[in-house]
């Protein structure tokens, strides 16, 4: 769980950076708002390259992961044959989990990125919720072994816990599906948040903007 839930919030991390902060620094941004495209159809597009860059980050460094660890096997020459697989069932709750998750973490890292006016800028936005989801892998590492409910209700702590019983063949119901149905919840509340401030047009053109003044005009717009 450490390795991989250090992946997904790189991949939405730099893809954030790109999309998001990039645009504005280049000086492209107010081009693309000319284009006859809505506000929502800009926000979806970038928003889909985000979540697909965290997915495929973590999809790649999985594979990778495998193949590592099933060659690193072979050559050790062990007394006892080892063997490391996962079944479809279980790569599919990893997969489902890891893409609710990175539609959490690129809805946030997108409002947190909205007010940067440079990477600099960006990067220190960023870091905070980078720094929360990577380390949560390492907190579920080294916590104990039972998947319960009370980690199913902490977010980015779930699905980390839920990686680590998937990897050792057990997927409990119960905490599993408190972890899905929380996912499901937030990936909504982080869409519908993106969303209200996508229609604030102070967003896109205040060069003083800050993430308390955002907020605040986001609660004001209808």
């Amino acid at each position: 769980p450490i390795f991989l839930m250090l992946m997904l919030p790189q991949g939405a991390y730099y893809a954030t950076l790109d999309t998001v902060v990039g645009e504005r620094e280049r000086g492209t941004f107010e081009t693309i708002l000319t284009s006859p495209l809505d506000r929502q159809e800009i926000l979806l597009g970038k928003f889909l390259y985000v979540v697909a860059w965290s997915v495929a980050a973590f999809l790649l460094n999985l594979a990778g992961l495998l193949i590592f660890v099933h060659f690193a096997l072979g050559f050790l020459n062990l007394p006892v044959a080892l063997d490391v697989s996962l079944a479809p069932a279980q790569i599919l709750v990893a997969t489902l989990a890891m893409i609710l998750l990175a539609v959490i973490l690129g809805a946030v890292m997108m409002v947190l990125a909205a007010p940067a006016k440079s990477y600099r800028e960006g990067q220190a936005l960023l870091m905070p919720a980078y720094m929360i989801a990577a380390f949560s892998g390492m907190f579920v590492s080294f916590g104990g072994d039972d998947f319960t409910a009370r980690e199913a209700l902490i977010p980015i702590v779930n699905v980390a816990a839920l990686l680590k019983t998937v990897f050792r063949g057990e997927v409990p119901l119960g905490p599993a599906l408190l972890t899905f149905v929380e996912l499901l919840v937030l990936a909504a509340a982080g869409i519908g948040v993106a969303a209200r401030l996508a229609r604030t047009e102070t967003l896109f053109f205040d060069d003083n903007l800050n993430l308390r003044r955002m907020f605040r005009l986001a609660g004001r717009s209808r």
